[in-house]
């Protein structure tokens, strides 16, 4: 689901933000919540999205891989729109915890997560505790 809240933080640092997202629903409340001309809505599975290939900085997904249907594809087309050197943040909450987020079974370590995003295309960076999320960090190379 797009998260609408970080968008006017995105756009403040950025000159585009792409809000991707399956869910047309989620694209509304987005839109709805973010009047800015540099956001562009995109209902698209993340997938394989029309974002043009290695123009993208950063990809931000919050509490959302996990639900991912085709990971390695996601992982592929991360790799696909950021530039060389730039970053994916990949944010999901902590298994294990008793907190709101997903499902207990849906929750991925963060060495999950990196299985994906195991090939000549990545590096890994870091793993940052947020309290009851991880964030993975991992780099385009």
């Amino acid at each position: 689901m797009v998260q609408a809240r970080f968008c006017p933080i995105l756009l403040s640092k950025a000159s585009r933000v792409y809000c991707v997202d399956v869910d047309e629903y989620a694209l509304k409340m987005a839109k709805d919540y973010v009047k800015d001309e540099r956001a562009i809505f995109l209902n698209e599975d993340a997938s394989s999205t029309s974002i043009p290939s290695g123009t993208v900085d950063v990809v931000i997904m919050v509490n959302s891989f996990h639900d991912m249907e085709d990971k390695v594809k996601v992982a592929s087309e991360v790799g696909r729109i950021l530039k060389q050197g730039g970053l994916a943040i990949i944010i999901e909450s902590k298994p294990g915890l008793a907190v709101p987020g997903p499902p207990p079974w849906l929750r991925m370590k963060p060495e999950e997560v990196l299985r994906y995003f195991n090939s000549e295309l990545f590096k890994a960076i870091e793993v940052k505790d947020l309290g009851n999320f991880n964030a993975i960090l991992i780099r385009r190379i």
